[in-house]
């Protein structure tokens, strides 16, 4: 993807509406959320019984169910090569992956974001209990790639690849050290426009 962008010489500064509009940068985002998610689990707190649909189960009050996107975001059950990194799988009318799922949007004070718990990702949580920075963590992460990408060259040290996931942290980390090369793109100066 680096690659199929300007110098840096060559880009406007973003403004707000700018970033928002980065569709490409967008499902880039997505789909490295969704094959690495940051979040091992999602617990709740169950209030009153729940009816397991088509079964005859009842979840009791005070239980706690865990749901895990590192799980269920990289389930074939959902996603074709689920273990396959594949941004085009967001492009516009798409929803929340390839089902079109999860189209449905509320605000619940903090911006406009999905409202189903029923997506197979959730990278910043579900429904009403979803992280209240979900709006302007996507906003931010779209900055410093269009910034970083703009500027300068990567690529993984070859002889480590993709880093291992560290699972010892409230979030998933990279596996230190994770290596990678970088190299000032031509056209790029070395002050900061952005």
């Amino acid at each position: 993807m680096g690659r199929e962008i300007p110098a840096a010489a060559d880009l406007p500064v973003p403004e707000y509406d700018d970033v928002k509009a980065f569709d490409v940068l967008d499902s880039v985002v997505r789909e490295t959320l969704r094959i690495r998610s940051p979040l091992v689990q999602v617990m709740r707190k169950v209030i009153k019984p729940i009816a397991v649909p088509n079964t005859n189960y009842v979840i009791p009050a005070g239980n706690y169910l865990v749901a895990s996107p590192i799980i269920s975001a990289t389930d074939e059950k959902y996603y074709v090569n689920a273990e396959d990194w594949v941004p085009s799988r967001w492009g516009a009318g798409e929803g929340d992956g390839e089902d079109g799922q999860d189209k449905a949007t509320t605000d619940y004070g903090f911006g406009a974001t999905t409202t189903s718990a029923r997506s197979p990702t959730l990278p910043f949580g579900a429904g009403r209990h979803r992280c209240i920075g979900e709006q302007f963590a996507y906003l931010q992460i779209k900055t410093i790639l269009y910034v970083l990408l703009s500027r300068f060259e990567f690529s993984l040290d070859p002889k480590r690849g993709m880093p291992a996931r560290n699972f010892n942290s409230m979030v998933v980390l990279p596996e230190a050290p994770a290596l990678c090369r970088y190299k000032r793109r031509a056209g790029s100066s070395t002050s900061s426009a952005a």
